[in-house]
Parts: structure tokens; C-alpha cells; sequence
């Protein structure tokens, strides 16, 4: 069980990848754009990959404020999505939930990854440890009942 205090980017970075490398049975965010934990980068969209094409009973949950940044930029995300989207889901979460700052990656229900502003590289990452990660998942269990826009990996048009 260890916790880390985060203050800076580089680290911040360092601790996505490890974290969606270590990811076993599900991934769960909850973050503004995606583009501060650069899901689309190679080595964590692989992460992303390997997860829902190894383990058949895995999943991935993403709720985001803003989805524009996503469709126009993420296209290893959307491909994901197109591929595996009985097992992955992405939705733009209500505009009543546009003031919340704080950003949350869950691997596993057990390690964390938890920046208190979407602005600012102060994080905590928490790995094996599901009673400090408890209270994140019932967070991104209230957003996630609020609803939101399911986001598709097509564009719909005439």
C-alpha cells in the first residue's frame, strides 16, 4: 500500500503509464478533456489495448466535461472505442457537473491516480490500496449516475 504526493507533470505522466500498465480487470476516469493524462499516447493507448483485448471480462469507463478535445484528437481512443465497445464506454458527463476541477484515474479498484485540480499537476497516486481508493469509485459512481452524452467513435451526418 503506498501513497505519493505528486507536484509536478513529469511524474504526474510517469504515474499514468505505470498505472494503466499494471491494469488487470478495468480503467475508470473522470478528467475534463483526456488530454492532461495523454490516454493517446502509444504506450498508454497499448496499455488500453492489451487490457480489453487479453482479459475478456474487462472494462474501460470514461467520463469526461468536455468531449470535443476527444473526437477531434484521441484517434487510438475512438478506435478503441469502435473495437471493444461492448467492454468501453465514453461519456460526455452534464454541463451541471462543469464546475467540478478534480480529475480521477482507477485502475483495478485498488490504485488511483487523483489530481485535486484539472489545472495543476498536484496529485496523489495510491497503488494497492482499495480502502483510500474506496471513496474515488463512489465519486465516479455519482458522476457516472448523473449520465451524460454517450460519445461515439463515428460522426453521424447526412
Amino acid at each position: 500500500m503506498d501513497y505519493e504526493l505528486i507536484t509536478d507533470w513529469t511524474r504526474h505522466d510517469e504515474g499514468v503509464v505505470a498505472l494503466l500498465a499494471a491494469a488487470r480487470r478495468s480503467v475508470r476516469v473522470f478528467d475534463d478533456d483526456l488530454s492532461r493524462l495523454k490516454l493517446e499516447r502509444p504506450e498508454n493507448a497499448e496499455s488500453l489495448r492489451r487490457l480489453l483485448a487479453e482479459e475478456p471480462r474487462s472494462a474501460i469507463s470514461i467520463f469526461v466535461r468536455n468531449a470535443e478535445p476527444l473526437q477531434r484528437n484521441s484517434p487510438r481512443i475512438l478506435g478503441l472505442l469502435t473495437t471493444y465497445a461492448h467492454r468501453m464506454e465514453i461519456r460526455q458527463s452534464p454541463p451541471h457537473l462543469s464546475s467540478l476541477r478534480d480529475c480521477l484515474l482507477i485502475v483495478d479498484d485498488v490504485h488511483a491516480l487523483v489530481r485535486f485540480d484539472q489545472s495543476q499537476p498536484r496529485a496523489k497516486l495510491l497503488t494497492d490500496n482499495a480502502a483510500e481508493v474506496g471513496p474515488y469509485l463512489r465519486r465516479i459512481d455519482d458522476v457516472a449516475n448523473e449520465g451524460g452524452d454517450i460519445v461515439s467513435a463515428t460522426t453521424l451526418g447526412l
